[in-house]
């Protein structure tokens, strides 16, 4: 405490300083009783929630929610219903989705961390090899930019074609068959208001549509056994999901120049499934299926050309 010459002027500031603090102590209770319930406490004017969603949190060293994961893993088992198919299923490098039950390994790499451009490659390991056939591939890759969102533009390359990791050339398999892939440029969108009405309950279902231009810079020819140019085809299909994790597929397909379709080659594919968390398992048919009146090749277009996958995507 500071000196004063005359005691008395200390006694006098010394008592009203303790007045002073025995009239905020008396005080405090009722500031307290009447603070508002917003009012500013550690640097924030409303309570933060209990919990936050994880998309909404920003990337960091600790963080694990999808949207901040680059790699994604997936580990399947796909069963074929049909065990064996004739000869004409395919021919060289392309043909009909495998006969012979397989795992596969697939590997997504987004060199951004949740926007649309990508790389993409799936390994597969058949469980009988006498079932497996020139077309069928060791693995399988793709690449290109794919925004889900409705209303935004895709490009990607995908080849499906039987690539090989240790080809045989006297049997004219290739490692990678490049100009065998397929280029495909489109667009996705949501369905019009008056489409939901009608195909969508309101209950929490979705939809999501999208239309493409495809391109095929070398096609094998069944007829001619040679591998030919630019074969084009136009896709438009639709994703149905339910909020209890059911959902469907559904792609229509249509060739400019339909002597370039091969038995091989779709009219429409499907699939139905259900998926919870990482777990799904699903029917899907991508073999030569053709609408009513066209004529189908053996072991082409039937229920049993379809095969079930259980996939399950790897936490790491």
């Amino acid at each position: 405490m500071p000196r004063y010459a005359d005691p008395r002027q200390r006694d006098r500031r010394a008592a009203a300083w303790l007045l002073r603090v025995a009239a905020l102590a008396l005080a405090s209770p009722a500031v307290a009783e009447e603070r508002p319930a917003d009012m500013q406490r550690g640097g924030t004017f409303y309570e933060p929630p209990a919990r936050v969603d994880p998309a909404y949190l920003p990337p960091g060293p600790n963080l694990t929610n999808e949207a901040s994961r680059q790699l994604h893993l997936r580990l399947s088992a796909d069963v074929p219903f049909r065990t064996a198919r004739p000869a004409a299923a395919g021919r060289g490098a392309q043909g009909s989705p495998p006969a012979a039950p397989a795992l596969q390994l697939a590997g997504r790499w987004q060199p951004v961390a949740g926007e649309p451009w990508f790389m993409a490659a799936t390994l597969y390991r058949y469980l009988d090899e006498g079932r497996r056939q020139l077309w069928n591939p060791d693995f399988t890759y793709g690449f290109g930019y794919d925004d889900p969102r409705p209303g935004t533009w895709t490009l990607t390359y995908w080849n499906y074609a039987g690539n090989r990791f240790h080809p045989d050339r006297q049997r004219g398999e290739g490692r990678s068959n490049f100009s065998q892939g397929q280029w495909s440029l489109g667009q996705r969108f949501g369905l019009p208001a008056a489409a939901q009405e009608i195909f969508l309950t309101g209950d929490g279902d979705h939809a999501s549509c999208d239309w493409r231009i495809h391109l095929t810079p070398r096609y094998t020819d069944l007829d001619g056994g040679a591998l030919r140019r630019h074969k084009t085809a136009l896709s438009a299909g639709c994703r149905y999901t339910r909020p209890e994790g059911f959902f469907a597929h559904l792609t229509l397909l249509a060739y400019p120049r339909r002597d370039q379709q091969q038995p091989w080659d779709p009219d429409y594919t499907w699939g139905v499934g259900f998926a919870h968390r990482t777990l799904s398992i699903q029917y899907s048919n991508y073999s030569g299926n053709r609408f009513p009146g066209r004529h189908r090749s053996p072991g082409q277009g039937g229920l049993r050309d379809g095969s079930v996958t259980v996939s399950w995507d790897l936490p790491w």
